[in-house]
């Protein structure tokens, strides 16, 4: 059985024809079983799992009602990113259909619920967070030594300002603006890198870095920091986490097929039992009026029939 279990490891390992074969025994764990032949199929097909995303997860607040609230430039938003990330990991969990076209997510979102879509070009550096990003900007504020190192060129001043100001993150969604922009969560601003480093060098008696174009960024960057220029990126509007600020609300497919669950597990586990038990009764009953002897000379059966 190790020597088994070791060959198909080695075999998902490999991306043989066996790398898609479940890690459990179907026949040892019959409500899984279920679920993957009979449930699965029923909510991705019957399922809209991008409005049950945004029904669960989501919080839209309609611009009819909160018209000036949204003109405003640190409204709440989400970046389309995100938005996909999050609805991915509940399709996973869920056993869900899977939407995987960016700009069909769009169009549902617009269709379902009026969202409006901002486009934007940016350019950021990901993999990299603030070690401070609430006093950021009063920290560089405050003059410290320069080195010699520093003064050699741009580039070492700019290391120098990333070691000092800034750390590497492997989390999602980890990144800096080179602008200061809104806070997804509204009302803040993320203190952007080109303002900051600006300041920063200022303060240093240093002339202001050249952040054009993408060579300094290969120069001043730590391992893991990726620096993108000219990206798109999407930010849907009046769009945040409910985060239990609004009730749950199920459709009727999910009741209809929650309760298709139960009832596939009373069948393959009472009707069974029950056909057995049956069984158990005709054989006695049968042998009760075929081949039971009498009790006694002229009497009936030893075991009555059924």
């Amino acid at each position: 059985e190790e020597n088994i279990r070791e060959t198909m490891n080695s075999e998902r390992a490999s991306g043989g024809p066996d790398s898609e074969a479940p890690m459990w025994n179907p026949f040892s764990q019959p409500f899984i079983l279920i679920a993957q032949v009979f449930i699965r199929p029923l909510r991705q097909k019957f399922i809209h799992s991008l409005a049950k995303f945004c029904r669960e997860r989501v919080q839209i607040t309609e611009s009819e009602e909160n018209e000036e609230r949204f003109a405003d430039a640190h409204a709440p938003f989400m970046y389309m990113r995100t938005f996909c990330r999050e609805y991915e990991f509940f399709c996973l969990e869920r056993d869900l259909k899977i939407e995987d076209d960016r700009n069909t997510i769009q169009r549902e979102l617009i269709r379902l619920h009026n969202i409006r879509v901002q486009q934007l070009l940016v350019r950021r550096i990901y993999g990299l967070v603030w070690r401070d990003p609430q006093g950021v900007e009063s920290t560089v504020s405050s003059a410290s030594t320069v080195s010699s190192a520093m003064r050699e060129g741009e580039a070492a001043a700019l290391a120098e300002f990333v070691r000092q100001h800034c750390k590497t993150s492997s989390l999602p969604g980890a990144f800096i603006d080179m602008e200061t922009r809104p806070d997804p969560s509204g009302g803040l601003l993320r203190p952007g890198f080109r303002p900051v480093a600006f300041a920063w060098f200022k303060v240093h008696g240093l002339p202001p870095p050249m952040l054009h174009g993408t060579d300094w960024a290969a120069k001043c960057l730590p391992r893991g920091a990726t620096f993108k220029d000219q990206q798109s990126v999407r930010k849907l509007l009046r769009v945040e986490w409910s985060q239990g600020r609004k009730p749950l609300k199920l459709s009727k497919v999910w009741y209809v097929i929650e309760a298709a669950t139960v009832a596939l597990h009373m069948l393959a586990f009472v009707l069974p039992s029950a056909f057995c038990i049956w069984s158990a009764l005709a054989m006695q009953h049968t042998w009760s009026t075929v081949v039971c002897p009498p009790g006694s000379i002229g009497g009936g059966p030893m075991l009555r029939p059924l």
